[in-house]
């Protein structure tokens, strides 16, 4: 399965790695291998990445507490105690290291409790600010990915204009189809 970086936002982009919740699941993180390779992906580091079964779980442990928190914020609710405390235990871990090679060459590198932490940090500062306002949820039935809304008129309705947007608006075309066929 390939992975969509479309949230414009890490954290979201990492929550969704689990879609369709409220139907047929689509777990994109089936295992440690597809760990690193998300995160060799999200660009969090350039190194290689060994994933352990035991940092796999804590990995789905953080990122499900990253939706949930998430989840809550447009319709105002607050986030459950346990999750604010897993994402807050992952973000007082330092996080991955940058070092500049020479200018124009930036290397990232870090292990998985670093990459966590960078994760864990990124959705605290999501969830902290003002910027939380901007959480939105697709609009597409059935479909749970959650994105920032970071246009002019704070219309953006779509996870992703391409696949949701186009299939809805294809679906709502079909039903005014019927609806006027005699």
């Amino acid at each position: 399965m390939d992975f969509d970086f479309i949230s414009d936002h890490l954290a979201l982009d990492f929550a969704g790695t689990l879609s369709w919740r409220t139907t047929e699941r689509v777990e994109l993180l089936t295992g440690p291998a597809e760990l690193e390779r998300w995160v060799r992906l999200s660009g969090l580091t350039d190194g290689p990445l060994r994933v352990t079964a035991a940092g796999f779980r804590t990995a789905v442990e953080l990122r499900e507490a990253v939706y949930r928190a998430a989840a809550g914020v447009p319709e105002g609710a607050g986030a459950d105690p346990a999750d604010l405390a897993v994402i807050r235990r992952a973000a007082g871990r330092p996080g991955v290291v940058p070092r500049l090679s020479a200018i124009g060459e930036l290397h990232r590198a870090g292990d998985l409790s670093q990459v966590l932490a960078d994760l864990a940090v990124a959705a605290s500062e999501l969830l902290g600010s003002q910027e939380r306002h901007h959480i939105r949820v697709c609009a597409r039935e059935n479909c749970t990915r959650m994105f920032l809304d970071r246009s002019r008129a704070a219309s953006r309705r779509w996870c992703d204009k391409l696949r949701c947007g186009s299939s809805a608006n294809s679906a709502a075309y079909r039903r005014r189809r019927q609806v006027r066929q005699p």
